[in-house]
């Protein structure tokens, strides 16, 4: 097959002032990276508050912290299905992009040429992301289905014309698959800027002088202050609320102010895929686990590594993959087992306050390979199996999820999920803490 239809090529800008030429009426692009801040904090601040003025006013992107979590899982199995055609298609023709031309990307692009350079430079930053002939299909698929679902969540902003650049903005400190999502944007037409007062480590500058260029300001901030007139999402807050009151009511104690979704999302990074290997390095099995403790300690479900003699620990955003055959300690009747890996970790703290019947919860664990995704529901009741006390909750809980994490509105951890009726649907059983508790003794 012969595609005719060439890509949009956009003009790189190369520039000292990045900030200046962000608010430009430019039709050039740029993706900048600036870290650090001002001598002073206020004149820092009002800069973002200026700049955040003229994104509304463009009606442009921007991003706090984090892009969005991947919390609709009826959108995620589309962009997995999307990534499943993608690797059949390309994978005895990764050179000729021709092949391409029967790919529905799930993104509604009418302009025939936009859609086309969108699927090139989604096919290009699978390409530079596989340069790693250590990853695995499973790794790849996850990775990509995270990106269609991020293109997906942005699909009104790419198809609109403009006659100057769009322009998306990201606050705070990018992460390398992140940093690849924006890079991707800017192929198609975006003018990024990056902005994180932080000072970078050695490695983390490696990893954005390989995505775009940078530039550093006069000094560093020790934390990232909050975004000046950040946005309130009343009905997320009014919903919150309720799971509030239920919990001061059933507890007669006053905990921290509940968090948002977009909030909660963010202790994904605190938990891991495990995969199980046997003796002769072949996978047999995988699933979740939460760092509980600071030194690399994860607690999942015993029936995910019963079966290994050693395990691969993911943790999101991270490309390394870390070995460990160290089971501390596991419960058969708690179906719980706690693993170590030589490596500083963030923890997610235990909760010491008790659940109450409809009351909202998180859940993060990688259903199907698919790392790390955030499902929301409620606490449907109290169960016991076997003298054992169980949760069941209303939020979705496939293979792969078992050892994730079950979150409060507060990001704590008040269970690890572990299992759901195959006849039933929303109805999964998580292990409540207390029994966390117990296996993990002086260790927290």
């Amino acid at each position: 097959m012969i595609v005719t239809t060439k890509p949009i090529k956009y003009t790189a800008l190369q520039t000292n002032t990045p900030i200046e030429s962000f608010v430009s009426n430019s039709q050039t692009t740029a993706f900048t990276y600036v870290h650090g801040a001002y001598n002073n904090t206020a004149q820092y601040l009002t800069t973002i508050s200026n700049l955040d003025k003229f994104i509304k006013e463009v009606k442009g992107l921007k991003f706090i912290r984090s892009l969005p979590s991947l919390t609709d899982v009826t959108q995620v199995n589309k962009c997995k299905r999307v990534m499943i055609d993608y690797l059949n298609i390309t994978r005895h023709n990764k050179v000729n992009h021709s092949v391409l031309d029967s790919l529905n990307t799930n993104i509604n692009i009418e302009n025939i040429q936009l859609n086309w350079s969108l699927k090139v430079a989604f096919h290009e930053t699978i390409l530079s992301f596989c340069d790693d002939s250590s990853l695995s299909e499973t790794r790849i698929l996850s990775f990509g289905t995270k990106l269609l679902y991020w293109l997906k969540q942005v699909e009104n902003q790419i198809k609109t014309q403009e006659q100057h650049a769009k322009r998306v903005l990201f606050y705070g400190v990018a992460k390398e698959h992140e940093l690849i999502f924006l890079k991707l944007l800017w192929k198609v037409g975006f003018h990024v800027l990056v902005l994180n007062p932080l000072h970078l480590t050695d490695e983390t500058l490696r990893l954005v002088k390989r995505h775009c260029s940078y530039m550093a300001l006069d000094t560093f901030l020790k934390d990232i202050p909050e975004y000046p007139k950040q946005e309130v999402f009343n009905e997320q807050e009014n919903a919150n609320s309720v799971a509030l009151k239920l919990e001061l009511q059933s507890n007669h104690s006053v905990q921290a102010p509940v968090k948002s979704y977009e909030q909660l999302a963010l202790f994904a990074e605190s938990v891991v895929m495990i995969r199980v290997k046997n003796e002769k390095g072949d996978t047999v099995g995988s699933g979740s686990g939460v760092v509980i403790q600071k030194d690399g300690y994860i607690i999942t479900n015993l029936h995910v590594v019963n079966k290994g003699v050693y395990y691969e620990i993911l943790f999101e955003n991270d490309p390394n993959v870390y070995l460990t055959n160290r089971l501390v300690k596991y419960h058969t009747d708690y179906d719980l087992a706690l693993l170590k890996v030589d490596l500083t970790c963030k923890a997610i703290r235990l909760s010491s306050v008790n659940l109450v019947r409809g009351q909202k919860i998180v859940s993060i664990g990688s259903p199907l390979g698919l790392f790390n995704t955030i499902s929301e529901g409620i606490v449907s009741g109290f169960r016991q199996f076997d003298g054992l006390d169980m949760i069941q909750i209303s939020a979705p809980i496939s293979a792969g999820s078992s050892g994730g994490a079950l979150l409060n509105m507060y990001g704590e951890l008040v269970g690890i999920t572990t299992a759901g009726f195959d006849d039933g649907q929303n109805l999964n059983l998580t292990v409540p803490s207390k029994y966390i508790k117990m296996i993990a003794g002086n260790i927290l």
